[in-house]
């Protein structure tokens, strides 16, 4: 039946979107950046609505979006309405992961790299 192969696609994209967003704040987010991008994975919003739907405000979100955005976590497009505006939305979960895994394994590299330069000083 359709309905219940499309059910439980959908069951496993939540799991692996959630399990994807518990990484994302042990590593590189904090409360505030991943109830930013949970909703903006949902929704593409302005900043002005972002902040009444995590209640903080408009110069607050502006610091958090920013900070995600040098992450690169989520991305900006120019919306036309009586003036120009940027309107916010979230990577997939999948490109989230890449970009987890990318930091990850530079991270480890650093670290490997210190801790063998050490040995051969002390050597």
């Amino acid at each position: 039946d359709v309905n219940n192969i499309l059910k439980k696609i959908n069951s496993r994209y939540k799991l692996y979107k959630n399990r994807i967003i518990s990484v994302m704040s042990l590593l590189f987010l904090d409360k505030n950046e991943l109830k930013v991008y949970k909703i903006l994975l949902n929704k593409n919003l302005k900043i002005r609505k972002l902040s009444k739907c995590i209640r903080l405000s408009e110069r607050t979100v502006r610091r958090h979006v920013k900070r995600m955005l040098d992450k690169g976590f989520i991305k900006r497009r120019v919306v036309e309405g009586k003036r120009l505006a940027y309107e916010y939305y979230a990577l997939s979960p999948q490109e989230a992961w890449d970009i987890l895994r990318k930091r990850v394994e530079t991270n480890m590299n650093l670290i490997e790299k210190r801790l063998i330069s050490g040995h051969r000083k002390r050597l």
